[in-house]
């Protein structure tokens, strides 16, 4: 398995969806199936048996624009400089020097850990809502 879709498997189907890489996940599935083990067997039965959809109903789901060049910043641990409006306070932009250190995806939402002059700060990253 290479390490791409060793990383997809672990983001999980909505995770890795959102960062493009769903046809590396699909093949590290179908490499972990025709291991022809019996973790193998009960991977195949739960896939027949089971179907985990993590969209909201009725719901669109925001896809921020941002999120690629976000996502290769944390791959890659080079800072990023962004530009964003806080929600519900002044509506002046704010410009940031960051150091990316992970992605979080919670309930089709996704979030920035970084840390900005030393502190960790959690954010949207640039372009959702």
């Amino acid at each position: 398995m290479t390490a791409t879709e060793l990383q997809a498997l672990l983001m999980g189907e909505a995770g890795a969806t959102d960062l493009g890489l769903e046809a590396d996940l699909e093949t590290a599935r179908l490499k972990m199936l025709a291991t022809r083990t019996p973790a193998a067997e009960a991977g195949e039965s739960t896939m027949e048996r089971f179907y985990v959809d993590h969209g909201r109903w009725f719901i669109e789901p925001e896809k921020p624009r941002a999120l690629p060049v976000v996502a290769k910043a944390v791959w890659s641990g080079k800072r990023l400089q962004i530009r964003y409006r806080r929600p519900q306070r002044d509506p002046l932009h704010v410009q940031r020097l960051l150091d990316p250190l992970g992605l979080v995806l919670k309930a089709d939402q996704w979030y920035l850990v970084a840390a900005h002059r030393g502190q960790v700060e959690l954010n949207s990253p640039p372009g959702s809502s």
